[in-house]
């Protein structure tokens, strides 16, 4: 399944919660999700003028995720945007920053023609999955527009758009599921090294560090244009390949320090 190295589906998300009463929404049973396997944890519903936001929690073999899904009543379909638990908290974080910033911000006159970007913020999650937070402006209102990248900014962007009145609800929502769902293995997750890049000729190189039940593991990640393969490394053995590659590159560095004398000896 695509994007589920990070334990982020990109397909098959279950069903919207069924509740449908007051705006702060309703919980729902855990079940068993038949789409898409993933075990749902926990669902909330908040009404947003026109539009309904449900946060889910979802499980699944690699670990819980968050799915926030938007729901207009005046068009069809959803939109949705997933996130692990540690880029979670982060969200939250920046969350609380815009609302921080609307609450200072002037009111816009109302026969304003401007229109625009007021802040923008950005999250890197594993496998280099990238959320971008933009905080925009038009004739309607102030908005915070959600944009979700696939693994490694491959694929098709998923967005959502949430009111500026409605931030905080999703803050409020978000700390809500992190404080009754996060855990210890989170926490030492966000200690992890970040994401690294590195270039070379016409490959690109992903090191992600990452942990789950069976402890902290390396990816690393070839990528060009047509494929991306990968090999994961766990921690205890990093130290052991790091030698061998120490090794091939003084044995490398060795040979064309001979060949370079031998050419000078031979002029």
């Amino acid at each position: 399944m695509a994007g589920a190295e990070d334990g982020i589906p990109d397909v098959g998300e279950g069903r919207m919660a069924a509740s449908e009463g007051a705006s702060g929404g309703e919980y729902v049973d855990e079940g068993q999700d038949r789409r898409g396997g993933d075990t749902e944890l926990f669902s909330k519903s908040l009404k947003i003028q026109s539009k309904r936001f449900y946060v889910d929690v979802k499980q699944n073999r690699r670990g819980k995720f968050i799915k926030i899904a938007e729901v207009s009543v005046n068009r069809s379909g959803k939109s949705k945007v997933i996130f692990t638990m540690g880029v979670a908290r982060d969200f939250c974080t920046k969350l609380t920053s815009f609302a921080n910033f609307l609450a200072q911000a002037p009111k816009r006159e109302e026969d304003s023609e401007e229109a625009g970007d007021l802040m923008n913020e950005s999250i890197r999650g594993p496998n280099n999955r990238m959320y971008y937070l933009d905080l925009k402006e038009n004739n309607r209102g102030k908005f915070l527009k959600i944009n979700q990248t696939g693994q490694y900014g491959r694929g098709g962007r998923t967005n959502i758009a949430v009111p500026a009145q409605g931030i905080v609800d999703i803050r409020n929502a978000l700390s809500e599921v992190l404080e009754q769902y996060g855990s210890d293995e989170e926490e030492v997750a966000s200690d992890l090294p970040d994401s690294r890049e590195q270039r070379v000729e016409q490959k690109r190189f992903y090191f992600d560090v990452g942990s789950n039940a069976r402890g902290v593991y390396l990816r690393i990640s070839e990528v060009t244009a047509n494929y991306r393969n990968s090999i994961t490394i766990p921690k205890k053995g990093w130290g052991s390949i790091r030698d061998i590659i120490d090794d091939f590159v003084k044995k490398m560095d060795d040979d064309e320090e001979e060949e370079e004398e031998e050419e000078e000896r031979g002029d």
